[in-house]
């Protein structure tokens, strides 16, 4: 019987070997997708301090309101209020990307505080639960297939979320410099000339009529 070896990734920071399940290396913290070797994997005491009671006292101190308005721009971020400050960012596990506007909403403010504070025990087990995810991940994570990361240089490119409404800001398409705007041709203008001249000729025009509209014709030559 052949022995099936498990697949591993090797982190391109330290060489540790990891199994091709995790996302983080379990030596240095390090995001495996993550090209520019920046972003990590968010520690329990960024993840608790940093983020949970942060996160409540910017609550209080705005009186809710402010929070919620705070949000409101932090969001287009990938970020809450508290993770702003705290450089932490918000991926989604399956694209490895940060998430849109919508879904921070979804996280921070549906799962995270109304369903977990209407729940017995709710805000307790979510909370628990990063205690014992290999990924940092509260149990409103788990929901929405997301993860926190630490960026302190910012998100990499390959990690920024691009909106689709992008393309609508595109700068207008121009003709290529080798197709040129074709001028009006000598011999087009030359025959309109002398139509010109003809329906002059035969009093159809006035003489001021005439006089006008051949000035307008040699401008164009």
């Amino acid at each position: 019987m052949t022995n099936v070896v498990p697949a591993v990734e090797i982190c391109p920071r330290c060489g540790c070997a990891n199994g091709l399940l995790g996302i983080f290396c379990t030596n240095c913290n390090l995001y495996l997708r993550d090209g520019s070797q920046t972003v990590e994997r968010v520690t329990f005491t960024r993840r608790f301090f940093g983020s949970w009671l942060l996160e409540s006292v910017l609550f209080i101190v705005t009186l809710f309101v402010g929070w919620f308005i705070w949000l409101i721009f932090t969001a287009q971020k990938a970020q809450s209020p508290a993770k702003t400050l705290t450089s932490v960012y918000i991926i989604n596990i399956e694209t490895g990307r940060a998430v849109g506007a919508g879904e921070v909403w979804v996280r921070d403010v549906v799962l995270k505080i109304i369903v977990a504070g209407i729940v017995p025990f709710g805000s307790l087990v979510d909370a628990i639960w990063v205690l014992v995810d290999p990924n940092r991940q509260a149990l409103h994570d788990k929901i929405v297939k997301t993860v926190p990361v630490f960026a302190p240089r910012g998100l990499p490119d390959s990690m920024v979320n691009v909106p689709n409404a992008a393309a609508l800001y595109q700068a207008p398409t121009l003709l290529p410099a080798s197709q040129p705007i074709a001028a009006p041709r000598v011999t087009d203008i030359a025959e309109q000339m002398r139509e010109l001249k003809r329906l002059h000729d035969e009093q159809l025009i006035s003489d001021e009529e005439y006089d006008r509209k051949r000035s307008d014709l040699a401008a164009k030559l």
